[in-house]
């Protein structure tokens, strides 16, 4: 918790070493891998164990309300690092919020797959 950082919601540095504090948020600072998203994970464990505590519930809920935010304009719809990490993130912490990157989802789909921010194989 005491890592946890606040610029228009939640997010984590990417590294804690000399001068972590100074640094801004990083590009994947909302995903499941390495962003806000994965804590969500951490987050329902910790509900198993223990009533979560009061900042944990604030964590929570900035967490919902940045990935919700997000949803409307995140054009990658890729597990870890996009909208389907955003979904599982939303369901786990507050599943009335899901459906918002699942219809992003769905907006992004097209009859071969997905629109994807990158092309493969450079054609």
């Amino acid at each position: 918790m005491n890592h946890v950082r606040d610029d228009d919601g939640p997010w984590l540095p990417g590294s804690v070493e000399a001068g972590w504090e100074s640094v801004g948020p990083p590009a994947d600072r909302d995903s499941l891998y390495a962003g806000i998203a994965g804590l969500a994970p951490v987050l329902v464990e910790v509900a198993e164990a223990r009533p979560w505590t009061d900042a944990e519930h604030q964590l929570r809920d900035g967490v919902v309300d940045r990935l919700s935010a997000m949803v409307a304009t995140r054009p990658e719809p890729s597990l870890y690092d996009g909208l389907a990490g955003d979904a599982t993130a939303l369901r786990m912490l507050s599943p009335t919020a899901a459906p918002l990157a699942l219809q992003r989802l769905e907006e992004l789909g097209v009859p071969d797959g997905w629109v994807t921010t990158f092309e493969v194989g450079g054609g």
